[in-house]
């Protein structure tokens, strides 16, 4: 009797456990008639809290009609619980040199479970040749 009241407990608890958890769904274009210019990125991971929660898919790149150089990161939040994170751009000349802008301040953003994210950034000028994304997990 306790052993088959133990499993009865353990199946609803699953149950509830599953009926609780706050995901998504999405569909999408399954023919892409968007070209992406995908890059190889080199990363540092120093937060590993943040590594856990949110993984980065891709870093698209591409110059607008206006030549300012345009960027995108694919991020997705494969946990059960939503992850908060926070973000900055670094802008770099052909030279290598950090471009100051008034743009370049940290932006906070919630990524609900099951969720992909989609951070653009367009560069604040046309020297702009390079860039930096620096990504924090928020507590």
């Amino acid at each position: 009797m306790k052993k088959s009241s133990l499993i009865i407990f353990c199946l609803l608890a699953v149950l509830l456990g599953a009926g609780c958890r706050h995901s998504m769904n999405s569909i999408e274009n399954a023919e892409k008639a968007g070209i992406v210019h995908p890059i190889t990125d080199m990363r540092f991971i120093m937060d590993e809290t943040l590594a856990k929660h949110v993984a980065l898919l891709q870093i698209d790149t591409a110059r607008n009609a206006n030549n300012l150089l345009e960027v995108q990161l694919e991020a997705a939040n494969f946990i059960h619980k939503a992850a908060k994170i926070k973000y900055q751009f670094t802008w770099f000349n052909a030279q290598g040199m950090q471009v100051n802008t008034v743009t370049s301040d940290w932006e906070k953003v919630t990524l609900i479970p099951g969720q992909k994210l989609y951070i653009r950034r367009v560069a604040p000028q046309p020297d702009c040749a390079d860039f930096k994304i620096n990504l924090i997990y928020d507590k």
